[in-house]
């Protein structure tokens, strides 16, 4: 496959040897976390939804749904975050 065909389907490593900077290797890690942390975050709502696929939770999952809940907003929290990290480096790199 040509270079410019695996540009377009994302791999920017081909044919741009030399021409990536450490801001470029931060941002591909900030997204690996990113990535990384929703993988968590649908693992987490999985649980979630299997403790309520029977209707009236037990007491014990009513405990552990809250926690999956707070869990879920602390991931979402924490992608955010990280998106706005990578939106601000990239936009300090260009001006």
């Amino acid at each position: 496959m040509p270079w410019s065909w695996r540009y377009l389907d994302g791999d920017l490593s081909v044919g741009l040897a030399g021409q990536r900077t450490q801001l470029d290797d931060c941002v591909d890690k900030l997204d690996a976390l990113r990535a990384g942390v929703a993988r968590i975050g649908n693992n987490v709502n999985q649980i979630g939804h299997c403790l309520n696929v029977e209707g009236e939770p037990h007491s014990v999952d009513t405990t552990v749904l809250a926690q999956t809940e707070r869990t879920l907003d602390a991931v979402r929290a924490a992608i955010g975050d990280i998106a706005q990290t990578m939106n601000h480096a990239v936009s300090a790199a260009a001006r």
